[in-house]
């Protein structure tokens, strides 16, 4: 289910080169992101982190499927907890350049991976306290690639569950750029997935369709 993690040190330099360049024109070299503490999380959820746990897993396993985020929380607009809270001068410096960027890494990846379409699946700018719920990605199933960036050591994660071990596995952040490969089926067994992240945190996530 999850394939392939792959830190800075052994991202090939060209990818590396378009990955930096990409920090510093959107952020300006830095990530200065100030923390939303006027959100209201819903009565249910005691906490954000309570959001990426195994029993808010179960509760959402349990529950009668009916999205990627099952139910409640796919009820919740998830984007909430995540894109919607950039800062403004964030946002309006994030959007003129993210485009040119995604179809650099869009064409890189493709030459890897030989014949495939590789496609824009998300593109994030999380701030300190912030999560993105357990969800399966099964309405866009399939390889995926998440390229993450955050300048703190162990404060995110990306988070799933294996159904070959019955675990949840967290695999922390280090430092600088990194890659995750997954798989998301279609239908059951799902890849259950969620991320957290106590400070500012770059996701950008591709689709990887074998279809050429």
């Amino acid at each position: 289910m999850f394939h392939e993690y792959v830190s800075q040190d052994n991202i090939e330099c060209e990818f590396l080169s378009i990955l930096n360049k990409f920090k510093a024109d959107v952020f300006d070299g830095t990530l200065s992101v100030t923390p939303d503490t006027d959100r209201e999380l819903p009565a249910d959820v005691p906490s954000y982190d309570y959001l990426t746990s195994e029993k808010h897993l179960r509760s959402v396993q349990e529950t009668p499927h009916k999205s990627d985020f099952g139910d409640p929380i796919g009820k919740l607009d998830v984007i909430t907890f995540a894109v919607s809270n950039w800062s403004s001068a964030t946002a309006d410096a994030y959007n003129p350049y993210s485009d040119r960027y995604h179809k650099e890494m869009a064409s890189y990846l493709a030459e890897k991976k030989g014949r495939a379409s590789i496609v824009i699946s998300g593109s994030f700018l999380y701030h300190p306290i912030c999560t993105m719920p357990w969800h399966t990605n099964e309405s866009t199933y399939g390889d995926h690639a998440y390229l993450t960036y955050v300048d703190k050591s162990k404060k995110s994660y990306f988070r799933y569950y294996d159904n070959e071990t019955k675990e949840v596995i967290t695999s922390y952040d280090e430092p600088g750029w990194q890659i995750r490969y997954f798989n998301a089926p279609k239908t059951e067994p799902y890849f259950w997935h969620c991320t957290y992240t106590e400070c500012p945190r770059i996701s950008i996530g591709f689709r990887i369709l074998y279809n050429l």
